[in-house]
């Protein structure tokens, strides 16, 4: 079994610190403002630890000798750094410190109008994780992930200018950087809810701050609020930017993917090869290719399963292997005779702007989708004709989301339930 790690080597079992005592987080804070060039600081529990990058660079503190092994966390953390470092030094667009995760902003995943407006950025993610595959034994290394960072690029005053309504919505607002390293586009914290905009100020609930200029906020950004936004900039237009989304994510993150991309990674990313310093008199490095674990005693005991057989008919009159859905649409499932609720009556609560979309999928569930040619649908001839029901019939309810979302519900459910 492959894994997402690849197991690293430190070039030496001991290294050298320096500590002081921790005071607050101020104190943190200064210090590592102060030695950023310089030194890496770390805080351990009452102490602040202080590596030096270079031989006799001055440093206050009580000098201290660390081991990899039982100081693991220490010299992990010193190699995350040092990766933060090298994907920095290689003009990388970091995104996040821990674990260290950098974006390739100059791919865009969108293109078009949904790409003035919105970014899909592939996202790299690592960290130094030890892996335990048994008792008293680990393997450090870097554990790699693909995902893919959203972004909505314009301000809320641009969005407000377009025609924006942006009352219910999240926003998000720059963040005091707690690294120099990370772009301030992907440092910015959540806010709290518009409530409404006076002027060029954003009235706000759910809050960290109450009143914030409109300049200073953006949209927080995630699939809901891309659905919002898209439908109020660019109308019909954005049909085709929902049907980009879900298979430009899976690009980024299918499995296949994903071991694809880790290939690319150990034959040509070079940000990895070599030696990687963390401080002075240590440095890192892979150790190999991806970290493999054999079946057996080290991932647990297990024995593989038969697929199992599933009846449609009491008796056993009707047995089909796994998968069993497509044998539904032939022969009903298992309950046809025994059901009692043959005249189902479905609530649909859904926002209001999506009113259109919404009756499309249910006369969809209801009617059938027919096939494509290349992957067969679940439901071609309905939920009714499926499931064995004399009818199905919807109770679709409106809801408002500028309105406080819990009342908004609550009438919602009752409506559905007349």
């Amino acid at each position: 079994m492959l894994l997402n790690h690849l197991p690293i080597e430190f070039s030496s079992a001991q290294f050298t610190g320096y500590r002081i005592p921790y005071v607050d987080a101020a104190q943190l804070r200064t210090l590592r403002e102060k030695l950023t060039r310089t030194h890496f600081v770390l805080r351990e529990g009452e102490d602040v630890l202080l590596f030096p990058y270079v031989d006799n660079t001055p440093t206050e503190g009580t000098r201290k000798q660390f081991d990899v092994v039982t100081d693991f966390s220490v010299a992990n953390a010193l190699a995350r750094n040092g990766l933060l470092l090298r994907f920095f030094n290689q003009n990388r667009s970091i995104s996040g410190v821990r674990p260290v995760k950098f974006v390739r902003d100059n791919e865009n995943l969108l293109t078009g109008d949904a790409g003035r407006v919105f970014a899909i950025f592939p996202e790299y993610s690592f960290d130094i994780r030890p892996l335990a595959p048994q008792e008293g034994s680990f393997v450090n290394g870097v554990l790699v992930n693909f995902n893919a960072r959203f972004l909505i690029k314009p301000s809320l005053d641009d969005l407000v200018a377009q025609g924006l309504d942006p009352r219910g919505l999240y926003v998000v607002k720059q963040a005091e950087r707690e690294s120099p390293f990370v772009l301030p586009m992907f440092n910015r914290r959540l806010v709290g809810r518009v409530q409404d905009i006076v002027g060029d100020v954003a009235k706000l609930a759910d809050e960290r701050e109450q009143d914030v200029s409109v300049k200073e906020l953006h949209i927080e950004a995630n699939l809901r609020n891309f659905e919002l936004v898209g439908r109020a900039l660019l109308g019909r237009d954005y049909d085709v930017v929902s049907r980009q989304v879900m298979p430009t994510l899976f690009k980024v993150s299918g499995a296949e993917k994903q071991l694809t991309r880790l290939q690319q990674l150990l034959g040509s990313f070079k940000d990895l090869q070599g030696d990687i310093p963390c401080c002075a008199g240590l440095t890192v490095k892979l150790a190999g290719g991806l970290t493999q674990v054999p079946y057996g005693d080290l991932v647990g005991h297990f024995r593989k399963l038969s697929s199992p057989q599933c009846s449609l008919k009491p008796g056993g009159t009707i047995t089909v292997s796994w998968p069993v859905d497509g044998k539904l649409t032939t022969n009903g499932p298992f309950d046809t005779d025994a059901f009692s609720r043959k005249e189902p009556k479905i609530g649909i609560l859904f926002p209001e702007h999506n009113k259109g979309r919404v009756e499309e999928l249910a006369a969809k569930l209801r009617d059938g989708v027919p096939s494509d040619g290349v992957k067969e649908s679940a439901f071609p001839q309905g939920m009714p004709r499926k499931y064995r029901l004399r009818r199905m019939t919807y109770a679709p309810t409106a809801i408002r989301l500028s309105e406080s979302m819990r009342n908004s519900l609550r009438e919602a459910r009752r409506k559905a339930g007349d």
